[in-house]
């Protein structure tokens, strides 16, 4: 038995440069983990049998569950028979632009090769990741990174100041692809001057570096959005801004001190907000090995 960590991530940056001949929209995009995680535990299940346990209720546990899927995937392409359990404790949000989905997916891959001796390169679980999901290929290699494409495309993000950060879920589901229903791509041709190199090493400079095209086409339906970002910005953050299609919504802070101060006044601005204390992280997906002291078992 092993516990792993899934952790979800943060858009630093999200430009959309257009609509690609697929449907899919081209992309510029900062990923960075953040130490807030869903926990999977993995044991052995008998050959051809995947199941998924979940204690969240609404997320499906099925061959729609993304990490039941991602765990299909790996046998069907391995070519041998293979069988697995999964127990998923979520704390990431669904519907918050957090990656939860992906990122479980992304841990079952990772996890799977590395119970059957690796049998697939990076590379190729990866582009196994990119057939799940576009998020699915950044959550396997758990490494900050710049995307490109529908996001699959990645390349190293630099080493950046260990951020604090306050992430907020406004307690509503938004749905990808009504935020990109709704983006008005001629709104987001301006000039692109700022890239990965503009990455500096203080949250005042980051506040700069900030930017989601989604976010304009979020907020006129999901208000909430815009009410959550206004009170981090308020609780002293030095930048503020939605993640991914929304709708959490996360805050930069230079110090601990200032981030917990801020946690403790966003949170008591509606008590329908779900506010975290997280920080950036340089890794994506940590494993740990069962049985586990009761400490480890509370979550993140």
């Amino acid at each position: 038995m092993e516990r792993v960590l899934a952790r979800a991530k943060v858009n630093l940056y999200l430009a959309v440069l257009g609509k690609r001949p697929d449907g899919y929209h081209e992309l510029e995009t900062a990923m960075h983990p953040v130490d807030l995680a869903d926990e999977l535990v993995f044991s052995e299940a008998p050959a051809g049998v995947v199941e998924v346990f979940c204690d969240a209720p609404g997320i499906p546990t099925d061959e729609t569950n993304l990490a039941h899927r991602a765990a299909a995937l790996f046998f069907r392409e391995w070519g041998e028979p293979g069988g697995v359990r999964v127990e998923l404790t979520k704390h990431i949000p669904a519907g918050a632009g957090l990656g939860g989905g992906s990122s479980d997916a992304a841990a079952v891959l990772n996890w799977l090769n590395a119970r059957h001796g690796n049998p697939f390169s990076r590379e190729k679980l990866e582009a196994l990741g990119a057939a799940l999901g576009a998020d699915v290929p950044f959550f396997v290699r758990g490494k900050p990174a710049w995307a490109t494409g529908r996001g699959e495309i990645l390349s190293p993000l630099p080493l950046i100041f260990p951020y604090e950060l306050v992430l907020v879920f406004p307690g509503v589901f938004s749905s990808t692809a009504r935020a990109y229903e709704r983006l008005t791509l001629t709104l987001t041709t301006r000039e692109k001057a700022l890239r990965v190199a503009d990455l500096k090493s203080t949250p005042r400079s980051m506040e700069a570096f900030l930017r989601n095209d989604l976010e304009g086409a979020v907020l006129p339906y999901l208000p909430q959005v815009g009410e959550a970002k206004a009170a981090i910005l308020s609780a002293g953050a030095a930048g503020a801004l939605m993640s991914g299609s929304g709708s959490a919504v996360f805050g930069l802070f230079e110090t601990a001190g200032e981030a917990d101060r801020a946690a403790l006044l966003v949170a008591e601005k509606d008590s329908s907000w779900t506010v975290f204390r997280t920080r950036l992280q340089a890794e994506g997906m940590v494993t740990r090995h069962g049985p586990f002291p009761p400490e480890a078992e509370t979550g993140p």
